[in-house]
């Protein structure tokens, strides 16, 4: 939600930030910078880690080919809910699979 991110993504992986920041009014704002170096001396591992998981949660380049089934979870009317694993991350995802003709009917 707002104000959740701060340029964490950028100094851990070297991208570019891609926000901005707009101002209303320029008496009532005050702007904090944090460079590299200073992140990565008051980060510690376990936060680092943390904010590197969600990162890989945010990738939209997953290809179907690149999970694998871990077990079903779920059955309904409309299809299965399998727990699928990226084959590379490790992450788990839950997937929907929904049966065609219940779509198109």
């Amino acid at each position: 939600g707002q104000f959740d991110y701060f340029g964490e993504r950028a100094l851990i992986t070297d991208d570019v930030r891609k926000a901005d920041v707009v101002v209303d009014s320029v008496d009532e704002v005050e702007l904090w910078v944090i460079d590299k170096q200073v992140f990565q001396t008051i980060m510690d591992a376990g936060m680092v880690k943390h904010i590197q998981e969600r990162i890989q949660l945010q990738d939209s380049t997953i290809c179907f080919d690149d999970l694998k089934m871990v077990r079903v979870v779920g059955r309904g009317g409309f299809g299965v809910v399998k727990l699928v694993e990226h084959v590379y991350t490790g992450a788990r995802y839950a997937l929907k699979c929904i049966r065609r003709a219940r779509i198109t009917d």
